[in-house]
């Protein structure tokens, strides 16, 4: 074999050894990169979102603006854009009034399964069935904090039946239904006296405080509730699920002057207090996204939807849909709501659109704890509500039929 043969079987050599032992770093790299693309994808099927639900009271279907087909006489700037970003729920149902669909969302259950059908009227002795599981409890069994903010409207003749009773660490606002938005009077009529005050600030140490707070309800509510995540952020790593209840814009219509400013277009009295509460409800719900954001992170989930449909009697309007609260036509259990996942889709899927699926207020219940990857806690529970997360991902319809 000449020597030139010889130089060239060497270089082959080589070059064939350089490509093995390039395949050698390429699979070693590759043995590397899929354990931690494992890991990662671990990481983020365990991960737990921070959720925050807030209900309105007695807001109408054309009570926002984004909701209505032209401009609103309401305008609601911040909440249009919040329900942009997200999902907007077109077909949202609740009951017809407050206190049975605060019950329907507390326990995953139709109304009608938990002995509360109805408004709770005061001096009532009812309240949620003591054996019954509440949505606190059971998203601190999957690691959760769980605060309130707001009003509470499922018992009240004893601590045991409130929001700390039920389950949440700390419960700021008020227990029942007519409340001023300055003094916390409640009423039944307005020719008769006050039953009292209401409005509490209560802990699960069992340390309470009932005070004059002489802010504007919805303005109490929402430096509140930030302060509740500014204080949550300081002492725990849990994620979070704050239940953030307004009284707005329940009547009394006793809005700020500032929101006024933005009505001045509406003749009708009712009509333009109402629309000062909305105004009111539309820079608090900004308040509290903006400050979940900065606070808490990208890694959070905000659900707004109304308790029943608008009471046409005090301002509120449902058009197109037929009658208002107290009815169960589709003006009094159809409302506006929307859910917008501030991660970018990672929990709900993208946002910017609609989902016309039915979904009922009771079947947030089983959906968040879905969200907290612990749909296990409610299996054996025999719920009425119906885990949505993966429907609002998709479009794909999870509900054909509700009980309203």
């Amino acid at each position: 074999m000449g020597l030139l043969h010889l130089l060239v079987l060497v270089c082959i050599g080589v070059s064939r050894g350089q490509r093995k032992g390039e395949n050698i770093i390429d699979e070693t790299e590759k043995a590397v990169e899929e354990p931690r693309k494992v890991i990662e994808e671990a990481v983020i099927e365990n991960e737990k979102p921070n959720i925050i639900f807030i209900m309105v009271d007695d807001v109408g279907w054309a009570d926002f603006d984004y909701n209505t087909p032209g401009p609103s006489a309401i305008p609601t700037p911040n909440i249009d854009s919040l329900a942009e970003q997200g999902i907007k729920l077109k077909t949202h149902y609740v009951h017809p009034t407050c206190t049975p669909s605060r019950a329907a969302f507390m326990t995953g259950r139709y109304s009608a399964n938990t002995g509360l059908p109805f408004a709770m009227y005061p001096g009532s002795v009812a309240g949620l069935p003591p054996d019954m599981p509440t949505l606190p409890q059971l998203m601190r069994k999957a690691g959760y904090s769980a605060h309130m903010v707001g009003k509470w409207h499922l018992g009240h003749s004893q601590p045991k039946q409130g929001p700390i009773g039920r389950g949440f660490e700390s419960h700021t606002g008020s227990y029942m239904w007519d409340l001023e938005s300055y003094t916390k009077l409640m009423w039944d009529r307005p020719w008769t006296k006050p039953y009292g005050a209401d409005w509490i600030k209560a802990h699960e140490n069992g340390s309470y405080l009932h005070y004059p707070e002489t802010r504007h309800s919805t303005i109490a509510l929402t430096e509140e509730a930030v302060t509740v995540m500014e204080d949550h952020k300081k002492k725990t790593d849990n994620p979070l699920f704050m239940y953030l209840s307004y009284n707005a814009a329940h009547s009394p219509l006793q809005p700020e002057a500032s929101w006024l400013e933005y009505c001045s277009s509406i003749p009708h009295l009712w009509r333009y207090q109402y629309c000062g509460m909305v105004v009111g409800l539309d820079w608090g719900i900004k308040r509290v996204a903006d400050a979940a954001k900065e606070i808490l992170g990208e890694n959070t989930i905000i659900v707004v939807s109304s308790d029943n449909g608008g009471s046409v009697w005090f301002g509120g309007l449902n058009e197109p849909l037929r009658s208002g609260k107290h009815t169960s036509f589709e003006g009094g259990v159809r409302v506006p709501a929307f859910a917008v996942d501030l991660s970018g889709g990672k929990y709900l899927g993208r946002g910017g659109r609609e989902f016309k699926g039915i979904v009922h207020i009771s079947d947030w219940l089983p959906t968040f704890l879905s969200l907290a990857r612990s749909s296990n806690l409610y299996q054996d529970l025999d719920m009425d509500g119906v885990d949505q997360s993966k429907a609002l991902a998709t479009g794909k319809r999870e509900r054909r039929t509700v009980l309203l």
